[in-house]
């Protein structure tokens, strides 16, 4: 692997005096290299260049981290996160990153050269970096910050998909209905499962209490999930089955509950069950119904990913649905994609994915990266062993 660090700086020399000025681009610097692959059989260079076939030439983007430097030298103490109310900011093209919630002054928590990774980007640090008395650290890096981070940090982890969806009944003509739903579920890119995982099982979760005074709730899951405004109800849906319920006749709950968290079964053994999948509440009215306020609140909606692994981690995102066996783990794929309806205006829903809360990824940093060039090319010599490089860059 070969690093590329490109920065844009002007320069003019006097021819009189010989003397320079010279003028730095913030936020022009760039971050790309070569990747040059060891000779490769038929089967692996397949698996290769069909990849890089994927990324249809410098369209797509790809994350990739440095082999050399997987874990950081630093001692990594604490549970540090970007801090945006820090004098800065953490604007876009600052070359400081403001950090808290180190161990309070912990020395040497990162190194100089190591790496760090903030939502999808990976900078690296310029110096060794210890925190005050607070638990603060200002970490020069290098790249500029590409984007402000998205938050500041309340906790190194993700924040919940949640929502909330209001029902007036006005004895409108016919069923309506307001709803919420959830979909795009993947493992965050910063909490992967272990490399030796085998998944047992994978499970829908929603956390959610409910007032109802008289309109049909439905809380449901499943893909292409079709709303129904005329019948009411989510056609196509299943019922989440615990820890009550009506599984397969809806609706579940049948009066209002304090918050609850509900799953059902396994929809299968393969990350790739999730595509498709979609969770999802609604409350519906009816005609003749009139005077009825009902509600839903939504604090937590996920896939929890049961697996065995030589060095099994239950992720406390949200409570594991049922105890978790020994020798197992937990990960949460949390949802990207949100969308809302309320048919008449008589009631409100809102909806938000998970959200990266602004936690630093110490190992296994990655950065987003693209194609340098259009063209991919390889070559094999008599012994049918496959030669593959290719140049990339950053994705901005």
């Amino acid at each position: 692997m070969e690093w590329n660090y490109l920065d844009s700086v002007a320069r003019v020399r006097s021819v009189f005096t010989g003397q320079s000025q010279t003028q730095q681009w913030f936020g022009a610097d760039m971050l790309g290299g070569t990747a040059e692959l060891p000779p490769l059989t038929v089967a692996q260079a397949d698996d290769w260049e069909a990849f890089l076939m994927q990324l249809r030439g410098s369209a797509l983007a790809f994350q990739l981290s440095d082999p050399l430097r997987p874990t950081i030298r630093g001692s990594g103490a604490g549970s540090p996160m970007v801090d945006n109310t820090q004098p800065g900011g953490n604007a876009a093209g600052s070359q400081m990153l403001a950090t808290k919630g180190w161990t309070a002054n912990a020395v040497n928590v990162l190194r100089r050269g190591d790496w760090i990774e903030v939502q999808y980007r990976m900078y690296r640090v310029l110096d060794d970096v210890t925190a005050d008395s607070n638990g603060n650290a200002i970490i020069p890096i290098w790249p500029s910050l590409r984007e402000q981070p998205a938050a500041t940090g309340t906790s190194a982890r993700w924040l919940n998909a949640a929502g909330s969806i209001t029902r007036t009944s006005t004895s409108s003509l016919g069923s309506q209905v307001s709803w919420a739903l959830w979909s795009n579920f993947a493992l965050p890119s910063n909490t992967p499962l272990p490399p030796d995982a085998v998944i047992q099982g994978i499970y829908p979760v929603i956390i959610a209490s409910g007032v109802k005074d008289g309109c049909d709730q439905f809380l449901g899951y499943g893909p292409g999930i079709n709303w129904n405004t005329l019948g009411g109800g989510m056609a196509g849906a299943s019922w989440f089955s615990q820890p009550y319920g009506n599984p397969g006749s809806g609706p579940s709950p049948a009066a209002s509950f304090s918050s609850t968290e509900f799953y059902s079964t396994s929809i299968g053994t393969l990350l790739s069950v999730l595509n498709g999948q979609e969770i999802a509440v609604s409350i519906n009215s009816s005609l003749n119904q009139t005077g009825l306020t009902d509600s839903m609140t939504v604090t937590g909606v996920g896939f929890a990913v049961y697996y065995t692994s030589a060095t099994p981690a239950t992720d406390t995102l949200m409570p594991a649905p049922f105890t978790v066996p020994g020798g197992q783990g937990v990960a949460w794929a949390l949802p990207s994609t949100t969308s809302v309806s309320v048919s008449d205006g008589s009631g409100t829903a809102t909806a938000t994915p998970g959200i990266d809360n602004g936690g630093l990824t110490l190992n296994g940093a990655k950065g987003l990266f693209r194609l340098a060039q259009n063209k991919r090319s390889s070559s094999a010599d008599i012994t049918l062993l496959s030669k593959l490089s290719f140049a990339f860059e950053e994705y901005r």
